[in-house]
């Protein structure tokens, strides 16, 4: 099983993109909005520079899929959700790109059910099945320190951004923190801190 791919964005589309590695094979990845929004502003940018998505692969009897997350919690959580009945790949999916795994982790820790049934396509009888369920698989996280729960502040949405482009956690907070500014919005510190790591 493919535990994450690295390669350069050869393409973008409405649910995927397509990533070419140095060995020439391409891979066509089907990502969130959230992780799609950061790997199309990367091309933008740096659209010569190698991207890494952490993989899980679903096949059936029709088709074998490969879904790419920003990083191996998402990958993680991704699996543990398609555990629960009434969870599919894309209801997963979903409920990842509204809550990355360590506010999902912090929701279901703290039996927030209203939270978790923010997500797209999930309802509150979902919710609390999900909690029920994956409570003890998923352990108590705090909530993240940058925005209230069920919140997420420009300054984190840009750290989330640029983890979803293979940029380590020590590299996004270093570059969001000496770009960010008071009124910015999250695309426009994005946009900021991939000119800085370019450097």
């Amino acid at each position: 099983m493919l535990a994450y791919i690295k390669g350069v964005i050869a393409s973008v589309g409405e649910a995927h993109a397509v990533l070419e590695t140095s060995g020439g094979a391409a891979y066509r990845v089907f990502v969130s909005p959230r992780v799609l929004d950061g790997l199309r502003l990367k091309r933008s940018e740096a659209p010569e520079t190698p991207v890494i998505l952490h993989t899980r692969m679903l096949a059936s009897e029709n088709s074998v899929r490969l879904f790419g997350f920003a990083d191996a919690e998402d990958a993680a959580a991704y699996e543990l959700l398609l555990t629960v009945s009434g969870v599919g790949p894309k209801a997963a999916m979903a409920i990842l790109d509204a809550l990355p795994a360590p506010r999902l982790k912090a929701a279901i820790a703290s039996g927030d059910d209203k939270l978790v049934a923010s997500a797209r396509g999930v309802g509150a009888k979902t919710a609390q099945v999900l909690i029920l369920k994956l409570r003890d698989k998923m352990g108590e996280l705090p909530a993240l320190p940058d925005a209230p729960p069920g919140e997420r502040s420009p300054r984190g949405e840009a750290a989330e951004a640029l983890l979803s482009l293979g940029y380590t956690k020590a590299q996004a907070a270093q570059a969001v923190a000496a770009v960010a500014a008071d009124g910015k919005n999250s695309e426009e510190i994005i946009r900021a801190a991939l000119k800085k790591l370019s450097k």
